[in-house]
């Protein structure tokens, strides 16, 4: 394999990062004729978690590997770009500390960083159109949406008169970091399906769950505390129009 990179000053070398909780893997792949794709070199590494693991050792451990790996490749710094697929990149200010730590101290092992979740990642790797785009993406990101409305409905029936005017919705897990493409089947079924929802109102944690794990623990042991409930930041509201 080191034969096909040999020399190669010229020839435009990207790499991808899988950050999951098991393992890691990097991947380097070189652009050939007629913008083809030719993979030429994968490694497998620890566990990567940038939320748990934090934003400074996140990109230093990549940027080692990156600069190991190339050594053996015998392969210039910096290549051209690497696109970091992350378990827990749904954090916006994990992923603006990585991509400011990597243009501000690593600007030597690569020229561009691109951040996002392992799940993108994998739907970038599974289908050649970008996944915003593609209509089976489109097709299954709806279907996941109409889902979450009739759970949402089912749940409902327990609600008061006075909740179903707007009805609050906290938005918990990184399948809601698509949810501009699963609102259309969330919004289609409210509308097509028989509830009382009138509106709904969509927010967002600004505080990790471990708080209100800790909050949880002090209400049930009975202790007094004060604390500003100000922990959640509003997303999107939706006004339900039967059709």
């Amino acid at each position: 394999m080191l034969d096909t990179v040999k020399n190669q000053e010229n020839a435009m070398i990207f790499a991808g990062i899988e950050g999951g909780a098991t393992h890691s893997k990097l991947i380097f792949i070189k652009i050939i004729e007629n913008g083809n794709i030719e993979r030429i070199f994968e490694e497998e590494g620890q566990s990567l978690n940038c939320v748990i693991q934090g934003a400074d050792f996140t990109c230093d451990y990549i940027a080692k590997w990156i600069q190991t790996s190339a050594q053996k490749l015998e392969l210039n710094l910096p290549i051209e770009g690497v696109g970091l697929g992350l378990a827990g990149a749904g954090n916006t200010q994990i992923t603006q500390k990585i991509n400011e730590i990597f243009i501000t101290k690593y600007s030597n092992i690569t020229k561009k960083c691109f951040v996002t979740t392992d799940a993108i990642a994998a739907i970038a790797t599974a289908f050649k159109n970008d996944a915003e785009q593609d209509p089976l993406c489109k097709h299954l990101f709806e279907q996941a949406g109409e889902a979450l409305a009739q759970k949402l409905i089912a749940v409902s029936r327990n609600f008061d008169n006075e909740m179903f005017q707007n009805v609050s919705v906290l938005l918990v897990g990184s399948v809601f970091q698509s949810w501009n493409i699963l609102k259309f089947g969330f919004v289609k079924t409210l509308q097509t399906k028989p509830s009382k929802i009138k509106q709904l109102s969509f927010y967002k944690l600004k505080e990790n769950a471990a708080l209100g794990a800790a909050i949880f623990v002090l209400k049930n042991s009975e202790i007094f505390f004060d604390f500003d409930f100000n922990t959640t930041e509003f997303i999107d509201s939706i006004v339900i129009s039967v059709v």
